[in-house]
């Protein structure tokens, strides 16, 4: 949601001209790329079913289960909630979350070779 209260799905008074709309600072047509951006970033059907207090709401359900992880860690262990969490299998080192083992993997050949993962041109 942006700072006027509109969440920029044109149905808020915002103005939608010839297919498009304004969300975010940007300009979308409409369609699946917008609906992606609206459901992932304003529509947080996901919802924290830890306790009633908490407010979190989660556009992904992989979203929900980081927020489970870092805000009720005995919660999400005793509900079997997938870890975001991720390890290099060559080295060892651990990341807070999976993304974060690709992004390495992408920096550190020495573990690419160890895995096998070099491309074979």
């Amino acid at each position: 949601m942006d700072s006027s209260g509109s969440e920029g799905d044109g149905t808020n008074g915002e103005a939608t001209v010839d297919g498009y709309t304004r969300c975010c600072k940007r300009l979308w047509k409409l369609g699946a790329k917008y609906t992606k951006h609206y459901n992932r970033c304003h529509n947080r059907r996901f919802k924290c079913a830890f306790y009633e207090d908490c407010q979190y709401g989660a556009g992904e359900p992989k979203d929900l289960n980081r927020h489970y992880w870092v805000h009720h860690k005995e919660y999400a262990k005793e509900n079997n909630i997938p870890s975001p969490h991720g390890k290099c299998l060559a080295c060892g080192e651990s990341f807070g979350r999976k993304d974060h083992v690709r992004r390495h993997l992408s920096r550190f050949p020495s573990c690419r070779e160890k895995l096998a993962l070099n491309d074979k041109s």
